[in-house]
């Protein structure tokens, strides 16, 4: 009797931590399980008040309903597949004209109370305490009645004790009168806060119909249906298109069809090998063991077969060229030169010396007589790598080729290989990769996410592409504002792509970065109280690691957890906390909640032209604004800024209207 005293939202937390310490594996069903509690209080509104209710928190209940009967065993089989099918239905029939009429609704709603108080925001944490204080005085009150209740029908009756329980119980009925006057006093913040919250449900669940069963779009199943697995092909597309998607369900296409043939997907990052892998087992609705790894590791395998002991070191390099440096060659210009353009593009000598390939966007330019000087270092240096068997990353690939000119073994090869990010790989790495393919090499680029030097022309890699280049044009990740934001940044004057609209995205200026970290915890605190975000909805990203102890000590202190994305630990099957990374990381991943904090620029960018510094820095700013796909904070240090972030701002106020702020 005393469970039917609890909230509706403890009953559910109970259950929820009842069957997640009984199971033996991930049940994805559970994050979508946690927003039950708002379709909850939806329908509560809609049958007691008759409020009204959108198509699309209609179906947001239908899914939760669907997902909490499955993991409490309720209902049939048959039963279930009929809720499901009403879902389908619903999928098959709503246009996108109808979601953003839905949209439009909620975000005209917000923006109209937004504008008649200006401080409004400012008390929406009192007015979230204020209802959590009146539900508790609600539940002390309905168990100081069942008290009551329980003395009267009692044979031996303290008359003390009821009197106590009745003063009691009138007491708390007052407070309740009290917070509920003081709630109605303040019904316009009531109605910003479920207006911000609704407006997150029709954000939020769509990306979770799509996140569950992977459900391609009419553009992604068409580019999918051309491509072919017996020539070399590319997709091209922006932020959001889906190009990760289809070149996965394309990898899995071809190891259901060509069960014989060895496949292999890479990418450049861990974390995007991660997120792949969360996919892959989403699209094959079990766990797989599909291969999916990183470039680095997958030639550093292949160098293994060749010279078993050899590993990569990071230290190596600079170690190794410090002896050869001088005033007119200083250690940063041979390590640059070396690393990220002799070794990344295996570049030879007549090229070097001759000026055959072109070195964009390094700094300094050289001489004919220190280019001879820096490739004799080159040829010093890789010689001391291959007796020692310890290599840099980028000259790995370099004695792969080697290697390669004097034995092709063919247990090293694959038939179809696909590459993810490819913009971000040079010459020396994709020539690897195709003499190790028999079929095709199948890649997904993006040259506005490009963060290093300008690669080559894929075709010096021996990649023919020909008629085998396919574009992917509609954003289905970002909201309309964020898209707009970021077209604004990169200076583009297209078309938008996104097709859903959203709240606009929050620029928040700070004067030290002890002032973001203050103004951080605020904002995690208020989406994580206000619209209840979970913790692995939420990322915070910035672009050096330099801010990560500051941002995880000020996180934990207040009470949340965060955990790192980049630790080997971590995985996007599991609860850990609010995500920290480093932009770069998180290429290629998304978050509803994405919190940008700008506080430094990159600290590898020095050798750079300054030109090149600004197109890469503002590359790496448009993939952080591109990673959220409904809420997007900014954060920036304005003690120490950098131009590129100054523009950012810039780009947020040519968007207001005057006297407006974000």
């Amino acid at each position: 009797m005393e469970d039917l005293q609890c909230s509706f939202a403890t009953l559910l937390s109970q259950f929820l931590e009842e069957i997640t310490s009984e199971a033996t594996e991930y049940l994805k069903e559970v994050p979508a399980l946690k927003q039950l509690k708002f379709s909850h209080i939806q329908a509560n509104e809609v049958r007691h008040r008759f409020s009204f209710s959108s198509v699309e928190e209609a179906r947001a209940a239908t899914f939760h309903l669907l997902h909490f009967c499955r993991l409490a065993k309720l209902g049939t089989e048959k039963q279930l597949e009929q809720l499901s099918a009403y879902l389908k239905a619903w999928e098959s029939t709503d246009s996108y004209a109808q979601l953003l009429d839905e949209h439009t609704r909620l975000k005209e709603l917000a923006d109209r109370l937004l504008t008649s108080n200006k401080q409004l925001e400012q008390t929406v944490l009192e007015y979230q305490d204020l209802r959590e204080q009146m539900r508790t005085a609600y539940h002390e009150l309905g168990e100081k009645e069942r008290q009551l209740r329980e003395l009267d029908a009692a044979q031996e009756k303290s008359q003390e004790k009821i009197d106590e329980l009745r003063g009691q119980t009138f007491a708390l009925k007052c407070a309740v009168r009290e917070k509920q006057q003081q709630l109605a006093a303040q019904k316009e913040v009531g109605s910003y806060v479920e207006a911000l919250r609704s407006f997150a449900v029709c954000t939020r669940t769509r990306r979770q119909y799509e996140s569950q069963v992977i459900r391609l779009t009419a553009e992604q199943r068409s580019v999918l249906e051309k491509l072919s697995f017996e020539k070399d092909s590319i997709i091209r597309g922006g932020a959001g298109s889906g190009k990760t998607l289809v070149l996965m369900k394309a990898y899995q296409n071809c190891l259901s069809q060509y069960p014989q043939r060895r496949c292999l997907l890479v990418t450049y990052t861990r974390t995007l090998v991660k997120y792949n892998q969360y996919l892959s087992n989403l699209l094959s609705d079990c766990q797989t063991d599909h291969t999916i790894m990183t470039v680095d590791a997958l030639l550093l395998s292949l160098l293994q077969h060749f010279e078993p002991a050899s590993e990569l070191d990071g230290e190596l390099l600079k170690n190794l060229l410090t002896p050869f440096a001088t005033e007119s060659i200083p250690l940063w210009l041979l390590e640059q030169e070396i690393e990220q353009f002799i070794f990344r593009h295996s570049i030879s000598e007549e090229e070097y010396l001759e000026s055959k390939v072109v070195r964009q966007g390094l700094k300094r330019r050289l001489g004919k007589q220190q280019r001879k000087a820096i490739y004799a270092i080159k040829h010093e240096v890789l010689q001391q790598m291959r007796t020692l068997g310890r290599y840099s990353f980028t000259s790995v690939a370099v004695r792969l080729l080697e290697h390669l000119e004097r034995e092709r073994v063919s247990s090293l090869m694959f038939d179809n290989l696909f590459v993810d990010e490819v913009q971000d790989l040079g010459r020396a790495a994709l020539s690897v990769l195709k003499k190790l393919t028999r079929k095709s090499m199948m890649l997904s680029c993006d040259a506005q996410q490009r963060l290093y030097l300008k690669g080559l022309p894929l075709s010096q890699s021996g990649i023919v592409i020909g008629r085998q280049s396919y574009r992917l044009l509609t954003n289905h990740r970002n909201t309309i504002p964020i898209e707009q934001l970021d077209q604004r940044y990169c200076g583009q004057r297209t078309l938008p792509s996104a097709f859903r609209d959203g709240p606009p995205p929050n620029l928040i200026p700070c004067k030290s970065r002890k002032h973001v970290l203050d103004e951080l915890v605020r904002q995690l605190t208020f989406y994580r109280t206000v619209l209840s975000y979970e913790f692995e909805n939420i990322c915070i990203l910035t672009p050096s690691k330099q801010d990560f102890p500051a941002i995880l000590q000020q996180v934990k202190q207040s009470g949340m957890e965060i955990n790192e994305m980049l630790c080997p630990s971590f995985s996007f099957t599991e609860e850990q906390g609010i995500r920290l990374s480093t932009i770069h990381s998180a290429k290629g991943v998304e978050f509803p909640l994405v919190l940008l904090c700008l506080t430094r620029q990159p600290s590898n960018l020095s050798g750079y032209e300054k030109a090149e510094q600004d197109e890469i820095l503002k590359n790496l700013v448009h993939v952080g604004i591109t990673r959220s796909s409904e809420q997007l904070v900014v954060l920036v240090n304005t003690q120490d800024i950098h131009p590129a972030y100054e523009h950012l701002m810039r780009c947020f106020v040519s968007e207001q209207e005057p006297g407006q702020t974000h």
